[in-house]
């Protein structure tokens, strides 16, 4: 025998409330709201099953969401076109849910105002999880290539079982002449091919220490590589080792370079003024200040001397012979300026 209409409703209902959806009705006359067992399971308040009033759903409501649910609740008893929007309710252990309300117009009154309402609630929390948890990545992706974008450095995984790079970001070896089909070639065997011959025994030493890294420790290295032109540039190399295999050899080591040429080129120049400048002082120092003192000691000896003119005249003799080799120390000095100035 068919079943009848009744005992498909009674069939339909049971299959709702065990699943994670909580059917509703609402009749507009009395605001009054009937809901099945599901609905009230999901904002954990069964398992119940009974009419309540429609404020209920309002005050649950997230107060953020709360204006704009009742907004479109009340746009949509004028259509009979089905209705759907995403709010949060208030869970009964202090948490919001997220629900995605889908519903419907029933039945209207002769002059067209609804009366009753029908639909579902359905617990759409973990897939916004899933969809914030994405965008957090997508968001964090973009950051990363923003901060690569605009750093000096470049940004290398090294394929260490391989012996190749395997990711690059930067323009550290483009800025030496290398193009992008060439980067891959130059790096195998830890870039061997480019490495300055005094530096080899740097890198093994350097590729040592990796292997024997601990998890997370940051190495250093300062390294000469040459560039297309045939000149070398001196690159800062910070690694660690990203991931290891079961026997705890590295497989992929992060690196970051940067091209440090200029930087040691600048230092020197520099350490080389500060030495002008310090070989400048000393002179000042001893070989000037030393004549002035003796000037001015022989100028007070000769107010002495008046009485004696053959001491006054030696005491001349030795006065013109301070003055001279002061104005040889000046003039030293002179011409340590003028090639300072015109080697600039």
């Amino acid at each position: 025998m068919p079943d009848s209409i009744k005992d498909k409703l009674i069939r339909l209902e049971r299959i709702l409330d065990a699943t994670t959806e909580g059917w509703w009705e609402w009749n507009t006359e009395t605001d009054q709201t009937l809901h099945g067992a599901g609905w009230f399971k999901m904002l954990g308040l069964g398992p119940i099953e009974g009419v309540v009033s429609n404020s209920l759903w309002k005050e649950r409501i997230h107060p953020d969401d709360r204006v704009r649910a009742i907004e479109n609740q009340q746009l949509f008893l004028k259509s009979d076109d089905p209705w759907e929007h995403e709010f949060r309710m208030l869970h009964q252990d202090g948490k919001y849910i997220w629900i995605l309300s889908r519903g419907k117009v029933l039945y209207r009154s002769a002059d067209g105002e609804a009366l009753q309402v029908g639909g579902l609630n359905i617990n759409i929390t973990a897939q916004k999880n899933i969809q914030k948890l994405n965008a957090d990545l997508v968001d964090k992706e973009n950051l990363v290539q923003g901060i690569l974008k605009v750093s000096l450095s470049g940004i290398t995984m090294y394929d260490f079982m391989a012996k190749r790079m395997s990711f690059a970001t930067g323009n550290i070896m483009r800025d030496m002449g290398y193009a992008e089909e060439e980067l891959v070639h130059i790096s195998q065997n830890f870039y061997h091919e480019v490495l300055h011959p005094e530096d080899q025994p740097k890198m093994r030493d350097h590729t040592a220490k990796l292997i024997q890294s601990k998890p997370g420790q940051l190495l250093e290295c300062s390294l000469r590589f040459k560039s297309k032109q045939d000149n070398y540039h001196t690159i800062m190399l910070r690694d660690s080792v990203y991931s290891r295999d079961n026997q705890g050899y590295p497989q992929e080591v992060l690196c970051s370079a940067v091209d440090i040429t200029n930087y040691l080129t600048l230092k020197a120049k520099m350490d080389e003024n500060m030495k002008f400048i310090h070989e400048m002082s000393f002179k000042n120092s001893h070989e000037m200040r030393a004549p002035v003192a003796t000037m001015l000691g022989l100028l007070r000896l000769i107010k002495f001397e008046l009485h004696s003119p053959a001491a006054v005249e030696e005491l001349i003799n030795y006065l013109d012979q301070t003055v001279t080799k002061m104005d040889e120390v000046i003039r030293e000095l002179t011409n340590t300026l003028e090639r300072k100035m015109k080697s600039e």
